[in-house]
């Protein structure tokens, strides 16, 4: 009896050392996407930035627009193709994280198996 006791005590101290393990893991993993986190506030912020910038400039062409309208209107155009610009890019960043996402969470559960 006592034998098994020992056997099952051993196995169990493997188990704790495979759970430390795959704790560092998960540890390292969420320090990682900390760090992606930090960095996709601060795009978030600049992307803030630019929109209150394209607001505001939006705001003086419009006032502009009633005096020279072909101009303004050239300028808009300009305007929204970089601010379609923009929107792709952040698009682009927002379906990274999603990816990175799913990989985290197919890590996840291949750790749980």
């Amino acid at each position: 009896v006592d034998k098994r006791f020992d056997t099952v005590d051993e196995r169990f101290e493997s188990v704790d050392k495979r759970f430390d393990a795959v704790d560092g893991r998960l540890e390292a993993m969420d320090k990682r996407f900390n760090f992606v986190d930090e960095r996709l506030e601060a795009m978030d912020k600049r992307f803030e930035s630019v929109d209150g910038r394209f607001d505001s400039v939006e705001g003086r062409l419009e006032r502009m627009e009633q005096s020279q309208n072909s101009d303004v209107i050239s300028l808009l155009k300009t305007i929204a193709k970089k601010q379609s610009e923009v929107e792709l890019e952040y698009g682009y960043i927002a379906e990274r994280v999603e990816d990175l996402g799913k990989k985290v969470f197919k890590i996840e559960k291949k750790l749980e198996n």
